[in-house]
């Protein structure tokens, strides 16, 4: 009777060993057909330079190869502080369906000239790297310039683009373009006396617009801006001999005036 049951026990045994190597051999193999596929980039990299202080941004997507839930955006080495993921989580992707999301490259304004050659690669949620997903960047930090990069050819800068989707509501968008392309101007132009003078007419219209739109707190959206914009120590000297060629001069902010002030409708 007791050798019946022991035989009986490890056939049951034997059974259970088979079923869990059949099972593991099948996820093993679902994992090497997963991660043999590989998930493809468009552009396949991205190369610029760009001044510190600057910024570019630009759409990368990718199609990837199987389902992910929770995938991570990834930085690779030395990008830290230079540049930026927008969104940098992902929630649920689906195999074969495009994916797109922004690439900021946004070198401070101290920030040595230098080359970056790093990545941005896609994780799951356990930390693994996605097969074939990482997509190669090249950051070269040239010197900070003056006027800064407007590559959507809107008239503000793209690092105070950047700033202004990411820190102001939509709503007041126009308004703070408006400031912003003043105050570009005199950062620009401020050194010549005669534009100088224009130039804060434009500023001072730009600031009455702003307090039509949002009187309650143009005075704190006025600052932050004014602080993103001179970024660089050559920005900032440019700004204050702005200033320098107004000395003694008076401007005036007319509240009263409205929307009048504003150059979009």
């Amino acid at each position: 009777m007791n050798q019946r049951l022991r035989r009986a026990s490890v056939i049951v045994l034997c059974t259970c060993v088979a079923f869990l190597l059949a099972a593991a051999g099948h996820l093993n193999k679902a994992r090497i057909i997963a991660h043999a596929e590989e998930t493809y980039w468009q552009p396949t990299q991205f190369a610029r330079e760009v001044p510190a202080g600057d910024a570019v941004e630009f759409t990368a997507s990718f199609v990837p190869h199987a389902d992910f839930e929770d995938v991570v955006v990834r930085l690779g080495p030395g990008l830290e502080g230079f540049a930026r993921v927008q969104p940098s989580t992902l929630r649920e992707i689906g195999a074969g369906i495009p994916v797109n999301f922004s690439i900021q490259l946004i070198p401070p304004g101290n920030a040595n000239p230098r080359k970056l050659d790093s990545d941005v690669s896609l994780e799951t949620s356990d930390g693994d790297t996605i097969h074939g997903s990482r997509l190669p960047v090249m950051l070269t930090v040239l010197s900070p310039n003056l006027q800064g990069i407007d590559e959507n050819d809107n008239g503000v800068w793209d690092y105070m683009d950047i700033f202004i989707r990411s820190n102001v509501e939509e709503e007041v968008w126009p308004a703070s373009n408006q400031l912003v392309k003043a105050l570009q101007d005199g950062i620009l132009y401020g050194s010549d006396p005669e534009l100088a003078s224009a130039k804060m007419r434009l500023l001072d219209r730009a600031i009455g617009c702003l307090y039509s739109v949002r009187p309650e707190n143009a005075a704190r959206i006025i600052k932050h801006l004014e602080a993103s914009a001179l970024n660089t120590s050559i920005r900032s000297k440019a700004y204050i001999a702005f200033g320098e060629q107004l000395a003694g001069s008076t401007t005036y902010v007319s509240v009263d005036a409205g929307k009048s002030q504003c150059d979009f409708d």
